[in-house]
């Protein structure tokens, strides 16, 4: 009704327009004829004169009843719906799940597929669906072996680096399930319900009953956020988190763009499958993420953008170019004040103005307390237990002078102690 209506006043409108710009126009045209006749008094008065004559004359002629016949025949015209996609038949789902075991040889995945259900199925998946309509098939391994398969089928390689490869299975949904508790996960290939139409399929974890996303389909990879470590390890397929961190990461990335003009350095989230990753005591649980104040434009001597490391000595906050404090120091913005912000510790300041307003991110770990102080105290007193965590009191926590760490923990904070990782 509603594609009626509008239709209905789209066509009223064009035909009072159009009934006005006639009668606009013959008037016109006779009094141009009218100015010929006096051509010795050139004037646009006749014109005027004309037209509004000719809008009493279509007022007195106007036929209220037929406007209103011809509005009700035009709401009864049905747009025709747009024709929906026919879903594949069997054999095409057959033929698409024989392809995309075809790729996955291509990728060097040796073991053989299994169309019957394997491990947990959480409810919100739709993998019940899938199996019952058998548009599925699923490969099972250890968790390393699932982490390899799942970044071979989204990226097309083992270690996604900064940016994103392209996968033969890209337009499959790809769904990863996994309980911390087993020694082993599944890597589910899925033909969406409506065949291959779209160019990216639904590409999801699910750790228990929780949902995970990859942060590069969220946001785009060097462009919206920069692929980062310190090390140079960065990868996209370490950038698996629960939805709702994902979600908050695409705000928390937009506005401290909108405020810096810089994108946010992003580094390790968690495992496809969650568990141990290397070089953390944490990341495991898709609830931890890394994240770096850089200026592309400040690079180093291998063209990469230049860290700088926070330190505290003698009750001073400096910011080196090296670890322990040592090499070049940053330069503060005010060059008459060596306690004023250097361009790094004021993007600290920024991006702790915007993540002290989301109450879920309980701790917020870096080693300068100069900046972060203050906003301990806001957090705990927003949230009972949230702490901003520096090298004055992060107590188990380890030092992170050249990163930002956020944490996400749902329900209560213990309250009155330093909270371990």
């Amino acid at each position: 009704m509603k594609k009626r209506g509008a239709l209905a006043a789209r066509s009223l409108g064009f035909a009072l327009a159009l009934t006005l710009v006639t009668g606009f126009m013959g008037s016109c045209a006779g009094a141009h004829e009218r100015e010929q006749a006096v051509h010795d008094r050139p004037t646009i008065e006749p014109v005027l004169t004309a037209f509004t004559g000719g809008l009493f004359e279509l007022a007195a002629s106007f036929d209220a009843r037929k406007f209103t016949r011809l509005a009700h025949e035009i709401a009864l015209i049905e747009t025709p719906p747009e024709p929906k996609p026919e879903p594949p038949s069997p054999a095409q789902i057959a033929e698409l799940l024989a392809g995309a075991a075809a790729h996955l040889r291509e990728l060097e995945i040796k073991l053989s597929p299994r169309h019957d259900a394997r491990g947990q199925l959480p409810p919100r998946s739709g993998l019940r669906a899938a199996y019952a309509e058998g548009r599925a098939f699923n490969l099972e391994g250890r968790h390393d072996q699932v982490r390899q398969w799942a970044a071979l089928a989204k990226f097309g390689s083992q270690e996604p680096g900064p940016r994103v490869g392209r996968s033969p299975l890209i337009a499959y949904d790809l769904v990863v399930t996994s309980d911390l508790k087993k020694a082993t996960a599944q890597l589910h290939v899925v033909v969406p319900a409506d065949g291959l139409l779209s160019a990216r399929g639904t590409h999801e974890a699910w750790i228990g009953d929780e949902r995970w996303l990859n942060l590069s389909d969220a946001l785009e990879p060097n462009r919206d956020y920069l692929p980062f470590k310190t090390n140079g390890s960065e990868s996209l397929h370490r950038q698996w988190a629960q939805a709702e961190v994902v979600d908050a990461l695409v705000t928390i990335a937009a506005d401290y763009r909108q405020r810096t003009g810089l994108p946010l350095g992003i580094g390790d989230l968690s495992h496809v499958t969650g568990g141990k990753m290397e070089d953390h005591w944490t990341h495991q649980k898709g609830v931890d993420v890394d994240l770096y104040l850089l200026d592309p434009a400040d690079t180093d001597a291998h063209d990469r953008p230049r860290v700088w490391w926070s330190h505290v000595r003698r009750g001073e906050s400096r910011w080196t170019s090296r670890a322990e404090g040592k090499g070049e120091r940053e330069p503060t913005l005010d060059p008459e004040d060596p306690r004023s912000h250097t361009p790094t510790s004021k993007r600290l300041e920024i991006l702790a103005q915007i993540v002290v307003l989301i109450d879920e991110v309980a701790y917020f770990v870096h080693n300068d307390p100069l900046v972060l102080i203050p906003f301990d105290t806001q957090a705990g007193d927003r949230r009972p237990g949230r702490r901003f965590l520096h090298a004055k009191n992060r107590g188990y926590w380890p030092t992170h002078a050249d990163h930002v760490h956020l944490r996400w923990v749902p329900g209560e904070l213990p309250v009155g102690v330093t909270p371990r990782p």
